[in-house]
């Protein structure tokens, strides 16, 4: 058996495009929101690439203006962009919930980030349908681009069969 390991001689740039949209705050099911999981997705790639030796930015939309994390290896550069986060879609009301467009952060990024990275898209369903295909294919072409499609809660899961049949 041949067995072969490769080892990364560069450092990666790591960036995050979280959806900022007030439905992030929704239930993804019947215990989290969707705001917690993309949290729990990121943080826990983000982790994994700062392990790893890598570089980890974030951005995102707050009040139709981009919020950005430039790339480091810092735990702290981690930590600091997740609470940020989550403070700032705490903080996001029903009124918001046609601004911060995960398209508004492709924009930014495709314009102002020249550094070839690996992005990771995190939104949910509603962001997934929005997401201009130009956009996309203009950050593929620098970049490894992947995308994090977090559900929304579903009326037909077993718990609640369980409750009705309870009841």
């Amino acid at each position: 058996l041949l067995v072969r390991e490769y080892v990364a001689e560069k450092k990666h740039n790591v960036m995050f495009i979280l959806d900022g949209k007030f439905a992030m705050n929704a239930n993804a099911n019947d215990v989290d929101l969707k705001r917690d999981i993309a949290i729990d997705v990121a943080g826990t790639l983000a982790y994994l690439a700062y392990t790893n030796g890598d570089y980890v930015g974030a951005t995102y939309m707050y009040r139709d203006n981009p919020v950005v994390f430039p790339v480091k290896q810092s735990l702290f550069n981690i930590e600091n962009f997740l609470t940020n986060y989550d403070i700032n879609l705490q903080n996001t009301k029903i009124k918001d919930k046609f601004t911060n467009s995960i398209n508004d952060s492709l924009k930014y990024v495709t314009s102002f980030y020249s550094k070839k990275s690996v992005v990771f898209i995190i939104t949910d369903l509603a962001g997934l349908e929005e997401l201009d295909d130009n956009l996309v294919k203009t950050l593929a072409l620098r970049n490894d681009v992947m995308i994090v499609n977090i559900g929304d809660v579903s009326l037909f899961e077993n718990k609640f069969h369980q409750e009705e049949k309870n009841n």
